[in-house]
């Protein structure tokens, strides 16, 4: 009886333990010669994708694998400078080469997609398992609106949101659900396009305003952030009903930005604080809970970008490219 009280005591306490222990730290190499990199995205094969450059004006895009090994991605012909947004589960890629928005297949090819007729720029910005694209089309005049490619390639912009003077997309789940943001030009709302067509306009918890859209998972759970005062942002997390909830701060912290979550509902951003510290990389799991995530020694800056659904987060500490692993 003695002996199986302690096993399962011994149980209890390693299942505290993993849950509890703090993230494995890597920092990402940069390319040769090159002294600046960033993640934007990581996929459930652990492969992250960013860029790498001088910190001034050149950046190349870049894939990291899981064991680390950086290689750089092709620009198309006439551009010196590019960046990988997002990458899905088959290894296709999406960023910029130069100011067109480009995907590299996942032989490492690169292509050009096109741009809505009227439309002069274009930024991707998040990519499905299908290959489906969404990201934002801007004139010479500056009116922007949110865009999804096809597969195949093939540009359509979204429905404009009533009241909208602007609309930009931001993130697209598996099943074709996008969100992302509408301007009136005096306001801004989170929006979800649903995939009958119609258009959400997500409510804010009280005291927040000015919100937008940055992430959607599979099951509908929608992340991004409201205004909460001069300058000040908080995190916020919508269920699947539509429902709002700041996420919590800690009490040296005096705002916070949500960025991506996965499927088991941990969230991933950063913390704002006026003190020892600027930014600082956070995860709030499914139940809200705040954890701060380890940074290299003598930092004071950090922000996470994107969880996949292992756990595995991706960010930047100032010139450092950061991935952390699930203990």
């Amino acid at each position: 009886m003695l002996v199986t009280s302690v096993l399962a005591l011994t149980g209890v306490l390693a299942m505290t333990t993993a849950a509890t222990a703090a993230p494995t730290l890597t920092v990402l190499p940069d390319l040769t010669g090159q002294a600046y990199s960033a993640v934007s995205d990581v996929n459930n094969l652990d492969v992250a994708v960013g860029a790498s450059g001088d910190g001034d004006e050149v950046y190349h895009a870049v894939r990291w694998a899981a064991d680390g090994t950086i290689t750089q991605l092709p620009t198309l012909p006439g551009d010196t400078t590019s960046g990988a947004t997002a990458i899905n589960r088959h290894g296709v890629i999406i960023g910029a080469s130069g100011t067109r928005a480009v995907k590299w297949n996942a032989n490492g090819t690169v292509v050009e997609l096109a741009k809505p007729v009227g439309y002069t720029s274009v930024r991707a910005a998040a990519i499905n398992n299908s290959g489906v694209v969404v990201g934002t089309a801007t004139t010479d005049f500056g009116h922007y609106a949110a865009v999804r490619w096809a597969a195949d390639g093939t540009p359509t912009l979204l429905p404009q949101p009533v009241g909208a003077r602007f609309y930009r997309a931001a993130d697209i789940n598996k099943d074709g659900v996008i969100v992302g943001a509408a301007d009136s030009g005096s306001t801004t709302e989170a929006v979800v396009w649903n995939i009958d067509g119609t258009i959400t306009a997500l409510t804010l918890p009280a005291g927040g305003s000015d919100g937008a859209a940055s992430g959607i998972n599979d099951n509908g759970v929608v992340v991004g952030n409201a205004t909460v005062g001069p300058n000040l942002f908080r995190a916020v997390r919508w269920d699947a009903s539509g429902a709002p909830t700041f996420l919590a701060i800690r009490s040296d912290a005096t705002g916070s930005a949500a960025a991506d979550l996965n499927n088991n509902g941990v969230v991933v951003g950063y913390e704002r604080g006026s003190g020892s510290f600027s930014f600082r990389a956070v995860k709030w799991n499914a139940a809200g809970v705040v954890v701060s995530l380890p940074i290299p020694t003598g930092s004071w800056s950090s922000q996470a970008t994107s969880i996949n659904n292992k756990g595995t987060i991706a960010g930047v500490s100032l010139n450092d490219a950061l991935r952390w692993n699930k203990p």
